[in-house]
């Protein structure tokens, strides 16, 4: 969730996402022609880490 997201939760709200989260493995293929890692890892979780933008 982004920053702007979260400030408009009320205080409980917020308190129960804050601390729900939980770490979350996801396995990565490595067999040829697969691809780079990052693109991998950005096909399994829906985004790109490394993107400045996010």
């Amino acid at each position: 969730m982004h920053d702007d997201d979260i400030d408009v939760l009320s205080r409980s709200v917020r308190e129960s996402v804050e601390t729900s989260v939980e770490p979350v493995v996801v396995t990565l293929g490595g067999g040829t022609g697969s691809g780079n890692l990052r693109e991998q890892i950005k096909r399994a979780i829906g985004i790109d880490l490394m993107d400045e933008d996010t």
